[in-house]
């Protein structure tokens, strides 16, 4: 069971949308709180409670985007009054949105372990995290190294329970700038043999698995490959 209080950062994303349809649907929990730099389409539910991130003023002439946010700040000053069994993050963004390698450091790493050791202080049951395929602090690619480097950040923390999902390609409703191409070159080597667990992730179906293991969670940490996602029954998630 998902529990009666999570918490959701990230909920404006493709995934975090899908995800969170599941969560307003789950009529045993009463409670959604959100992380978010602004007001979000769920404000209006009594099941929702929006905690805005606070903006870092940006220089002169640029624009404030999710690279000023100072999201570890915000955290210091979030102090929820009920228990909350569950966190998901579906933080992330790419190099050309965050305009530079420190401002994606700055979310898909920082940020994403400042929401761990909250939740390693708050006491929260279970840490839901969307990584990537291929994932590793030891790589040369920059964007799988710095998603390695969260990983191994979030185990070190000794969460009680920890789930790393790494998806392939997210297949989303509407793609970024050139994942549509990537997304029918993943299928099509999908073919090959040996080469399924490459197949596109729907943002759809992740969330269903999110939600799934959160409801069975357990002790430990536990990384979902991207071929496990197609495993999961994930509770009617689109194919």
């Amino acid at each position: 069971m998902v529990g009666n209080s999570v918490v959701v950062a990230g909920a404006t994303g493709a995934t975090g949308r899908e995800l969170m349809g599941r969560l307003l649907a789950d009529e045993r929990l009463h409670r959604i709180h959100l992380l978010t730099r602004s007001m979000t389409p769920w404000c209006d539910n009594p099941k929702v409670i929006e905690h805005h991130w606070a903006p870092v003023p940006a220089p002169s002439g640029q624009k404030v985007t999710l690279k000023r946010i100072e999201l570890p700040a915000s955290l210091e000053r979030l102090a929820l009054d009920e228990p909350v069994t569950a966190l998901f993050c579906c933080l992330g963004t790419t190099l050309a949105q965050a305009g530079s390698k420190a401002a994606f450091r700055a979310l898909d790493l920082d940020a994403v372990v400042a929401l761990g050791q909250w939740a390693k202080k708050h006491g929260v049951g279970t840490m839901h995290v969307i990584s990537s395929k291929g994932a590793n602090p030891q790589r040369r690619a920059f964007y799988l190294r710095c998603k390695g480097e969260m990983e191994r950040a979030l185990m070190d923390l000794e969460l009680p329970s920890l789930y790393l999902y790494r998806p392939s390609l997210l297949a989303r409703p509407q793609p970024r700038f050139g994942e549509h191409l990537g997304e029918r070159i993943l299928n099509l080597l999908t073919c090959l043999p040996g080469s399924a667990h490459w197949r596109p992730v729907p943002v759809a179906r992740l969330a269903a698995v999110m939600v799934e293991r959160a409801r069975e969670a357990k002790a430990g940490v536990h990384c979902i490959e991207s071929g496990q996602l197609w495993d999961e029954k994930g509770s009617g998630a689109a194919e």
